[in-house]
């Protein structure tokens, strides 16, 4: 309704142009800019009619019908700036943070946040000295050497019951990303850990801030295993991407920005379903049978799919049931 609204403003804009009434013009073209930009955030749309429309009124500029050519110009700057930022916007993270020591990423991303309010930001650390994973596990991250950042992220349109969603396609980007620089198979282990034949090469850990019914922020924070050579024995199921592909060269800057490239294009994808099959698809354990822990029972089970805010659904002996993210370990 709110699109609508803004349309029919820059509609009606455009037939006063036309109409050469240009101080008109410029006022309806103005509501309809604030509209869409308090709503939508087209400040493309916002910078490109107000200075375009100021000019108008101040030098005649579009009194001939030739001139006129460019008001249509900008109005497809308009459709263009809507289709970029409807959902989620593939230039996310233009702020880019970097430090050269933190205590954890995300918990900077978090002091920042006050500040830079309503922005998305990418904060990263060549090195990290307490890095955490989910259940508070330490992270380990090797100095100058390992991949530690945290997004900021605010989505447009996420629904607490589908925040689940978003650590899908954080997965899917990582996925994606990783696989491109091993020759080994690159899975998910549910909820968020990234493996290379079933060793982990990265954890994410995002913590969301709800609103009401909406997810107002998310701090994503990534450790990925670059060039570490050799992971402490007391991590013998972890490994890195140089471990992996030891003809794998690249620097943590590098690396930080090609990661990033792969999450805002993950990003542009909005629907739900095509999000949760990509997640599926590189599932550790879907659809196979696998052994599971739950406190001290071990039972086997097949993992039978992942909803919307994170539980899993696993065919066990008893039948088909659902577990949360602490509830069981997996045996491999």
């Amino acid at each position: 309704m709110v699109f609508l609204s803004a349309l029919a403003f820059v509609s009606l804009g455009a037939f006063l142009v036309f109409a050469a009434d240009f101080g008109a013009a410029f006022f309806t073209v103005v509501a309809g800019a604030f509209l869409a930009t308090t709503f939508f955030g087209f400040s493309v749309f916002t910078f490109d009619f107000v200075i375009f429309f100021a000019a108008a009124i101040k030098m005649d500029f579009i009194i001939s019908p030739k001139n006129r050519e460019i008001y249509l110009y900008f109005l497809l700057r308009f459709f263009a700036s809507y289709k970029l930022t409807r959902f989620m916007n593939h230039r996310l993270f233009q702020n880019v943070l970097e430090y050269y020591e933190l205590v954890s990423t995300n918990a900077e991303a978090k002091l920042l946040l006050p500040n830079l309010k309503g922005t998305n930001f990418l904060v990263w650390a060549k090195r990290q000295t307490a890095g955490r994973g989910q259940r508070g596990n330490y992270w380990y991250c090797g100095d100058d050497k390992d991949l530690a950042m945290s997004f900021v992220f605010h989505p447009k349109q996420l629904n607490v019951d589908e925040q689940f969603v978003l650590n899908m396609l954080v997965c899917n980007a990582v996925q994606a990303y990783v696989a491109g620089k091993v020759v080994g198979k690159v899975e998910v282990k549910w909820p968020n850990d990234i493996l290379i034949d079933g060793k982990k090469v990265c954890g994410i850990l995002i913590e969301n801030s709800l609103r009401g019914t909406k997810v107002e922020n998310a701090v994503i924070g990534i450790g990925l295993n670059l060039n570490s050579s050799q992971m402490p024995a007391a991590l013998p199921k972890s490994t890195s991407v140089v471990i992996e592909n030891p003809s794998f060269s690249s620097t943590q800057k590098e690396e930080v920005y090609e990661l990033k490239k792969f999450l805002e294009k993950e990003l542009e994808e909005e629907n739900s379903s095509a999000i949760k099959r990509k997640y599926l698809d590189h599932l550790f354990g879907f659809q196979k049978v696998r052994k599971y822990l739950k406190g001290d029972i071990e039972f086997e089970g097949v993992i039978t799919g992942v909803s919307n805010t994170g539980l899993i659904s696993i065919l066990c002996a008893e039948g088909e049931k659902q577990f949360d993210f602490k509830e069981i370990a997996f045996v491999y």
